[in-house]
Formats: structure tokens, C-alpha cells, sequence
């Protein structure tokens, strides 16, 4: 994004090429394939964590740990399933 001036309009389209950028055709928009960012989303989450727990017991390791244990949320199957918040 940071070779834009202002954000760019990203449109996400199925089946697509990975990224298309043509200024010549428009300067602010990206079109991008669902599935190309889906994979890229999970790379970086992926290349992120490896890297937060290369040492487990740094201060951001234990942090995350912190956190992500408020992700986890347990609720009864039957609950999950009945379509009733």
C-alpha cells in the first residue's frame, strides 16, 4: 500500500490473476484475487508467529500467549448449532 499516495479502491475478484495494477487504466485501483489474498493473509499470519515465537519466553512471546487465550471460546454443541445467540 505504501506506493500509493492515498489509499487505493481494492477490488476483490474470484479467479483472477494475483495483482493487477495498471495506473495507465486507473491510479487508485488494485484488483486482487480472493484467493491469492486469502493465501497472502495466512503467509503473513504464518511468518508472523514464527518469527514472534523463535524465542518462546521473549516478553512478546508470553504476550501473544496473553492474548490469544481470549480468542478461545467455548460454547455447548448444541448452542453452536441451533442458530440462537
Amino acid at each position: 500500500m505504501s506506493q500509493f499516495s492515498q489509499d487505493p479502491i481494492i477490488n476483490v475478484i474470484h479467479n483472477s490473476i494475483r495483482k493487477l495494477f495498471r495506473p495507465e487504466f486507473h491510479s487508485k485501483y488494485v484488483m486482487v484475487s480472493i484467493v491469492e489474498l486469502k493465501d497472502a493473509v495466512f503467509r503473513g499470519i504464518d511468518r508472523f508467529l514464527i518469527k514472534l515465537y523463535k524465542d518462546p519466553k521473549s516478553k512478546e512471546a508470553q504476550l501473544a500467549d496473553k492474548r490469544f487465550q481470549s480468542f478461545v471460546h467455548k460454547m455447548p454443541t448444541g448452542e453452536a448449532t441451533s442458530g440462537t445467540q
